[in-house]
């Protein structure tokens, strides 16, 4: 019997659920089946997972699906401390017992990606998911006229070149909030810069909020590092003038506007000082 035909009989149908989760090549497969399932020589693993149900109202809100599955689930873990720098996609198929060829016939029905998890009662996590039409639709960030630089450090409008600044340091200390490293001076440049490291086959990324000596306070902690570990640091910078000048030779991209008058000629005063 074709999968269609089982899908839409009374009782012929006995279905089950594929959700498999990418980052990058990382794969996590799982069932809501009763038996583990292969499909496409990717090996399903049987887990008592679930979702609330796919909806297509035209509203992100409305839209997200939640994913209800055990407390140590390896995609949840990865949601602890911090979320993953890169994004976690789901893909989720549907298919049924019975069918001649199963492993060519699981139909895709919904495609997204988690946005955070959250553990509401011991024993549980919940994994919040936006589809991908939500992800299209969200509004985009505009540029600003300020008299600090609105460009995101190393990005294409910064155009400052993260490789020439990278410096390799190995971990020596740390406390859950903060790391110490080797071989970096007093100088606060890493203050707002990045701190990366291999985490698998995975890159991992977090910001640097403060920096003390050689001990670099981490946004979201320290949970994935390990003391000994190699770790990738990068400058920062607080956008102002002075710094994309004398710590990047940067000013021809300087996105801001420092001369920039100090009232607004929209306030509703027809009388404009220029101070």
């Amino acid at each position: 019997m074709p999968f269609n035909e089982i899908e839409i009989s009374i009782s012929s149908a006995r279905p089950y659920r594929l959700y498999l989760f990418e980052r990058g090549g990382e794969r996590w497969a799982y069932t809501n089946a009763d038996r583990d399932v292969t499909y496409q020589n990717i090996a399903y693993k049987a887990l008592p997972i679930s979702d609330d149900g796919i909806r297509a109202t035209g509203e992100v809100s409305a839209d997200q699906m939640t994913v209800t599955a055990p407390a140590d689930l390896d995609v949840a873990m990865m949601f602890r401390a911090a979320a993953p720098s890169d994004d976690i996609w789901l893909t989720l198929r549907d298919s049924s017992y019975g069918l001649p060829d199963a492993a060519d016939s699981a139909a895709v029905v919904w495609v997204g990606s988690v946005r955070a998890v959250r553990w509401s009662e011991p024993g549980k996590s919940e994994l919040c998911c936006n589809s991908i039409s939500a992800s299209m639709g969200q509004t985009g960030l505009r540029l600003s006229f300020e008299r600090s630089c609105p460009h995101c450090l190393y990005d294409g409008q910064c155009r400052v070149s993260a490789a020439l600044y990278k410096v390799t340091r190995n971990i020596i200390d740390m406390n859950g909030q903060s790391i110490v490293v080797s071989g970096i001076d007093s100088t606060p440049i890493y203050a707002g810069g990045i701190v990366q490291w291999q985490s698998g086959i995975a890159t991992e990324r977090r910001a640097i909020e403060a920096q003390g000596g050689n001990t670099l306070a981490i946004l979201g902690g320290t949970y994935g590092m390990k003391t000994g570990m190699s770790v990738a640091l990068y400058p920062g910078c607080d956008q102002t003038r002075e710094t994309c000048d004398s710590r990047f030779n940067n000013i021809e991209n300087f996105g801001g506007f420092a001369h920039m008058p100090g009232k607004s000629p929209f306030d509703g005063d027809a009388i404009y000082s220029g101070s």
